[in-house]
């Protein structure tokens, strides 16, 4: 028995038996293609995720298909940043359902949102790395995600990127594809590797300006809206660097050629964009080593021989001020330490102790040579 939208809202598989094997404990979300839950193995006791499609997708055979096929396509891709499908089927009132293996943490969405709206560039820099990582993969077997955005990059709790939603994109542009079809418009393109290199460039551009490149615009939907122009990050973020700008603005090109030419191009770029930021201490993100406290010079002793007198040993105490800061009291203290005197300084008290011993000593002696 198949369901409409109108009959069937996700909350009412809470609590039921998928395929008599997976508990559905709660809804995680809603997205434009399906439903996603949290189940438990009942065998196992094993948490996973159950995907359920759209009981308005459901009931166009064709979706359907491609829902089950286009999941398990990307199932094949070898990387650990891909979510695994462990199992596929039907329910009972026909809507097809992927167990995929849970993951706890946020998404990249939600994380800019409990961030104040943004993230550190070295974390775009960072999520952009591992997103373009599996893309070489994925699109090394033909396979496209089409959707890649903030809110389908996820940080796990254990620290790791993933990039899920892989395949489903597939069906949502079918479905918008169809419904263009249907009204006379031109569907979406599909195929195009760019259109993931266009993704990846805009999550970046909204890591770092805390805004979307153009409101629910997808590369797609802007070659087909002549006329509008694609922000760039160079004029929105001018604070960050040029090289930073720069490999964004080229993944955000609408211009034919003018883009990445692959993933792996595209990677090599963020990658040198990483060490040069990990190598220029002027930057705003980086820590400079003139930031810090100048450290106490060390405490010493001098030595001062006097003919005919004991050895006499001086400490030093001496702090040197910073350049730009130097107190005029502390001025005088230096002068009196080299042994300046009289309008330009005074002696200092251990120096004076020492002149006064050399005085009598000379004085001794010239008392006995006067005496002979």
């Amino acid at each position: 028995m198949q369901m409409s939208s109108d009959d069937f809202a996700p909350e009412h598989r809470v609590g039921a038996i998928i395929d008599g094997k997976w508990r559905v404990e709660r809804l995680l979300g809603v997205g434009s293609v399906a439903s996603a839950f949290a189940a438990v193995d009942q065998s196992s006791g094993a948490r996973v995720a159950i995907k359920v499609l759209h009981p308005e997708l459901v009931e166009d055979p064709a979706l359907r298909a491609r829902f089950l096929r286009e999941a398990r396509l990307a199932g094949s891709i070898d990387h650990p940043a891909i979510v695994r499908v462990l199992a596929d089927g039907t329910t009972e009132d026909g809507a097809p359902f992927l167990v995929m293996e849970f993951i706890d943490g946020e998404t990249i969405d939600a994380r800019m949102r409990r961030k104040g709206g943004k993230l550190p560039m070295r974390e775009a820099l960072w999520i952009a790395d591992a997103a373009l990582d599996v893309l070489i993969e994925a699109h090394a077997l033909g396979i496209v995600h089409r959707d890649v955005r903030v809110e389908n990059l996820f940080l796990t709790s254990d620290h790791a990127v993933k990039l899920i939603d892989f395949g489903v994109a597939r069906v949502r542009r079918a479905a918008e594809h169809k419904a263009a079809a249907e009204i006379g418009a031109k569907g979406a393109d599909e195929g195009e590797v760019d259109d993931d290199l266009w993704g990846v460039g805009a999550a970046m551009y909204t890591m770092v300006v805390g805004e979307p490149v153009l409101e629910g615009q997808s590369r797609a939907d802007l070659l087909h809206a002549p006329g509008v122009e694609v922000p760039s990050l160079a004029k929105a973020a001018p604070e960050l660097p040029a090289a930073f700008a720069k490999l964004v603005d080229r993944a955000l090109s609408l211009a034919p050629a003018a883009g990445w030419p692959d993933a792996r191009a595209m990677q090599s770029s963020v990658r040198d964009v990483v060490e040069m930021v990990r190598t220029r201490p002027s930057h705003p993100h980086v820590a400079s080593p003139f930031s810090a406290p100048m450290p106490e010079m060390p405490r010493g002793e001098m030595k001062a021989d006097v003919p005919g007198a004991p050895s006499t040993t001086i400490a030093l105490d001496v702090t040197i001020p910073k350049p730009s800061a130097v107190p005029s009291e502390a001025m005088r203290r230096a002068r009196g330490a080299d042994g300046v005197s009289g309008r330009f300084g005074t002696i200092s008290f251990k120096w004076a102790v020492v002149v006064i011993g050399l005085a009598v000593v000379l004085g001794g002696v010239a008392a006995l040579v006067l005496g002979r």
